[in-house]
């Protein structure tokens, strides 16, 4: 057998240790390509923008709602706003709230809280004679005073139109005030004077009314009554002293503090103390005793002539023989009052507790309820 020549033993698959020339664009290497999401929002501002077109944030953040916990504010208390954005914010400056409590509009104040998150908090103060009973509400659009500014990451200014109705937010700071000095119910044992308020009161410490007997000061201490809207105030003579309608005076009538308290149930300060004591030597005559508790009181010389008694409490009172003509009882409590011999000419009575009966004047004509006239 003949020997191979070499192209032929190349062709038959030996080792060839030539080296090969490489085919240009057919090289095995593999090469992966990565790609990294950019979350704009997590960047400074002045970073953001340095992003690429295709990468910028131009949406400004708004407000997504509005929030404040139901309930009832007094004086000296504050109402939390909670507002929501769709996007977490950063704020510069002070910026405020709108808030409309009753016919007043207050700004509510940025807590200094909450830059950097969702959500920001806003304080309206309650103040001395605020009344919303019907709720609050948002009155405008966040404010920027002085340079303020509420921005996203990217450095877009907040939609700052805000909307937002809490009739469950209810307002009272408005104090009490008395509206009534009930007569003096005299006996040998001592005094007693029961006020009347305009809404249930609170008593802490011992307030009094000061009064003379015989010339000689006096103080009727208070007794009962915190919780409810009428207050006792009593006096027990000392030995050898003999109370009567003669030499007892308790007019101008007041009541004095000292280091007690008359609020309501919001701690609001009682705003009047002092009231003309009915059935005292200053007249009656047009006085306003709307919401007077005058409950089993005797009033029969008092002359309530032209007074507005507007949802006075007469339940179980005496007025056999007094004078309310021309007097208002639009809604007053007329519930056993005796109103024997009472001059009621041009009174006017307009849907009371307890109709009077048919044999009182013409302004009274209605079913007999236990009204004695």
């Amino acid at each position: 057998m003949s020997a191979r020549s070499p192209r032929a033993v190349g062709r038959a698959g030996a080792a060839d240790s030539r080296p090969q020339p490489k085919r240009p664009g057919r090289s095995r290497r593999r090469v992966r390509l990565c790609t990294t999401r950019l979350d704009v929002q997590s960047l400074e501002p002045r970073v953001a923008l340095a992003v690429g077109v295709s990468g910028l944030d131009t949406v400004a953040p708004r407000i997504a709602s509005v929030a404040a916990p139901a309930g009832e504010y007094g004086e000296e208390s504050s109402i939390r706003v909670t507002v929501n954005f769709t996007e977490k914010v950063f704020v510069t400056g002070t910026p405020t709230l709108p808030v409309a409590i009753g016919g007043t509009v207050r700004d509510a104040v940025w807590n200094g809280t909450g830059s950097g998150t969702r959500a920001l908090v806003f304080n309206a103060a309650v103040v001395a004679g605020d009344l919303a009973t019907a709720g609050v509400r948002i009155a405008g659009q966040i404010g920027l005073p002085d340079g303020a500014a509420v921005r996203d990451a990217a450095g877009n200014d907040l939609m700052p139109v805000v909307a937002g109705l809490f009739p469950r937010v209810r307002v009272d700071a408005v104090g009490p005030r008395a509206v009534a000095f009930v007569p003096a119910v005299i006996r040998p044992s001592g005094v007693t004077v029961r006020v009347s308020f305009s809404e249930p009161v609170v008593v802490s410490g011992e307030p009094f009314i000061p009064f003379t007997v015989g010339g000689a000061s006096r103080r009727l201490v208070y007794a009962s009554g915190s919780g409810t809207d009428l207050l006792t105030f009593r006096y027990r003579s000392a030995k050898g002293e003999v109370p009567t309608t003669e030499n007892v005076v308790v007019t101008p009538a007041a009541i004095v503090l000292g280091s007690a308290r008359i609020t309501d149930r919001f701690a609001n300060a009682a705003t009047s103390l002092t009231e003309p004591l009915v059935g005292s030597t200053s007249p009656t005559t047009g006085e306003d005793y709307t919401d007077a508790n005058f409950s089993g009181a005797n009033l029969t010389t008092k002359d309530f002539t032209g007074a507005i008694l507007t949802r006075a409490n007469l339940s179980g009172a005496n007025v056999a023989g007094g004078r309310l003509s021309g007097a208002t009882l639009t809604d007053a409590k007329l519930t056993a009052a005796n109103l024997a011999g009472a001059n009621l000419t041009g009174a006017v009575l307009t849907g009371p507790t307890c109709p009077a009966p048919t044999s009182c004047p013409p302004t009274f004509r209605r079913p007999t309820c236990g009204v004695r006239c």
